[in-house]
This record gives structure tokens, sequence and C-alpha cells, in this order.
């Protein structure tokens, strides 16, 4: 018996593949492409020069298009003079979703809707934060179509994020911990978070997430996978029906305390090195509000090396919490903040758990070697610090 969700799969696949045979051209900019190729020249005057009367694009550049949970392209315009004059952004980047298995993932999910938010609503109250600025956006809520225009940051990036090829040294790591902090403390007990109606916290971003793209039956397998690939200690696999229980655990007690603005995705995939040696954060999806630890964990667990974590989690985590108290936070005591970072491991170990246990219905999110690097590093945190013992601690 077909049930809501798998209809709602049906049009969405239906429709997307209606798309890929018409490849209608997108000219009214209120309306999402079926994919960032389709856009026009009149489509991208009316994205991007509103604020800016009689300035209007004639014509348009785009780079081979690179397909992953979202496609991404690089796109170039030229405007007339009174764009130019106006210093409007010539080169930008487009997020859009042309296949139905990426609207499953990014449209259903909400993931593009909580972006495009993100840098309407809240990108210009974090200040000189080093992240991409957005440009345009629009969602479709019926077909999942949807496109991102954010700015093209190639020129100051020196490497892109990668646990496979950026090695994260000490000096990396404790800019990582500054730019967090920024954030975090910009956005401690904010009362913006109370007036953003598309802003989820963490535990309704995680039921979300369990209702649309079978995110528990994901991660139960990914943890079998997990095993039979030796990703981890056995002492981890041994309590595979701890781990959602844990998971659940986590969000409440994340939701209950403090909220700040939480990024909600920090692997280092979503990072990148700049030109001057400084990391930046980009790939707002998830954003979502809760206790800063679950993004803190995430963030260390995903991007050092085990040895290196154990070596330096203790000094990085004293310099968060001077930090975020710098920018405005009021963070706990280094031991209340102890025992929440290690209370936190399960949002982003379960999120890589879930990326190796997906099936064919789902696009592949990430590299095989990049997923199974991030899940054995926090397999290991969450032995070290005996997360699931921390959650009974309160």
């Amino acid at each position: 018996m077909a049930t809501e969700a798998d209809t709602i799969i049906e049009v969405i696949k239906r429709q997307a593949e209606e798309d890929g045979r018409t490849r209608p051209p997108a000219t009214d900019h209120t309306v999402a492409p079926w994919s960032s190729e389709a856009v026009t020249a009149s489509w991208l005057t009316g994205a991007l020069c509103g604020d800016v009367p009689g300035a209007e694009v004639l014509d348009v550049e785009f780079s081979e298009i690179d397909h992953g949970s979202n496609s991404r392209q690089f796109i170039r315009v030229t405007y007339n003079d009174v764009g130019r004059e106006a210093g409007l952004p010539e080169r930008m980047i487009a997020k859009s979703t042309p296949h139905w298995k990426q609207r499953l993932v990014v449209g259903l999910t909400g993931s593009a809707v909580q972006e495009w938010g993100f840098y309407r609503d809240l990108r210009a109250d974090l200040g000189a934060l080093e992240s991409p600025v957005g440009l345009y956006g629009v969602v479709d809520p019926e077909s999942y179509r949807s496109i991102v225009l954010i700015e093209d940051i190639s020129d100051r990036v020196a490497e892109w994020g990668n646990p496979v090829e950026l090695y994260v040294g000490r000096e990396q790591a404790e800019s990582m911990v500054d730019v967090l902090a920024q954030i975090h403390g910009a956005m401690w007990a904010s009362p913006r978070l109370d007036e953003l109606p598309w802003l989820r916290t963490s535990k309704a971003f995680q039921k979300h997430l369990n209702a649309t793209v079978g995110f528990e039956q994901a991660t139960l397998l990914g943890i079998d996978r997990a095993r039979e690939r030796q990703l981890g200690p056995d002492e981890f696999f041994a309590r595979k029906d701890d781990v959602l229980p844990a998971l659940a655990r986590s969000l409440e007690m994340n939701v209950a305390d403090t909220h700040t603005l939480l990024h909600f995705d920090t692997h280092l995939n979503n990072w990148y090195l700049t030109n001057d040696g400084h990391m930046g954060i980009m790939d707002w999806g998830c954003v979502s509000r809760g206790n800063w630890a679950a993004d803190y964990a995430y963030m260390i667990m995903a991007a050092l090396t085990v040895d290196d974590r154990r070596s330096w989690e203790h000094d990085l985590l004293e310099r968060y919490l001077e930090r975020v108290r710098e920018n405005g936070g009021d963070p706990p005591a280094f031991d209340d903040a102890w025992l929440r970072y290690r209370q936190q491991t399960f949002h982003g170990l379960t999120f890589w758990l879930m990326t190796i246990g997906f099936g064919e219905d789902h696009p592949e999110m990430q590299a095989d070697e990049i997923s199974k690097t991030l899940v054995e590093r926090m397999c290991h945190a969450a032995c070290d610090l005996r997360s699931f013992d921390a959650l009974r601690d309160g």
C-alpha cells in the first residue's frame, strides 16, 4: 500500500523527468528553474538587478555543471553600463536541483529553504564572517525545484576542505574554532532566532529528516556497513541498538539548553582554507537553532585526526569558550562545556552513518573515501568521550 511519502516521491520524480525531457528556459525570476542551466539573461536581470533601476543582464556564460547532492555551476554575467557601474556581482555559483533524487534530498528535507533563508535573513547579522554571501534564491514548494545563487569565493580559496586531502593542523583548527565562536557568540540567546518561522530547532530538523528520507533505516544500515569495514572500535558497534535512542536524547538536551544559530553540518567538506591561511565555512542548508555543542563536537571530531583530537580537544574547547565570550555570548564554565561536548557527538556521527547507509533512491552525497574517513574518526570520538554514558549525566 502506497504511503503519502511514496506519492510525493513519485510526483517529484515525474516532474523532474519531464523537466529533463523538455528543458524549459527560465525567464521569470520568481519561478524556480528546473536547473541552473536553464536561467536566461532576463531571469538573472530579475534576480540580480531589482535594487538598481535600469540595470540589466545582457549575457550569461556557464561552466560545466557538477552533480552531487545538488548541482553546482559557475556562472558569469555581463551587465549593461548601469549594472557595471553599480558593481553588481559578475561571478557566482548556482546550486540547483535538476534531478529527482536531489529534489528529494534538498527539497523535501527543506534544505534549500533553510539555506536561502540564512543568506536572506541572517547572513548580515554575522558581520565580517569568512563565508560566502547569498545573492538570490527561490524554491518551488510543489515540484521542489530550487536554486540558490551565492558569491563565487574561488579567488580567495587556497584549498577546499576535504578530510582525505586537507590536513587540519593546530593553526587551522584554532581558526575553525574562532569562526564557529564568531557565529555562536553573535547569535547567543538572540531574539532573532525566534522571529524566523523557517528556522527549525535541531530536534525539529531531525524529526523532519526522519519522516522524509528514511534517516533511521539508513543509519542502522550504515552501522552494519561500518562494522563490516572496521571503521571504528568494536565497543561502538556493540551498542548499535543504542545509537538512535542516544541521538534522540542528545537532541532533547540540545533544544532544552541555551540556543544559538547552528550551521548544523560542520564537517570538513563544508570548510575551506583561504589564501591568507584562515578557515572559512560554507553550505548552510542544514542551518538550525539549538545549543552550541552540536556544531562544535561535529566540527572537532570530523576535522581532526583521532590522535590530534585527543591531544588538542581540551585546549581547543578553552579557546572556543573564550572566543564566544569575546563575540558577545555567555558560555558555560569549562566542566559544563566539556560534558555538553561529550553528549553531542551523535548528530554528526549519525549524519555520516546515514550517508554510507543510503540506497539507490538517493544521490551519492560524498565520495566513499571521505565517508570512511569521517565515520572512523567520529566512531572513535564517541567511544573516547564515553558519549553514551555522558547522556546519563544530565
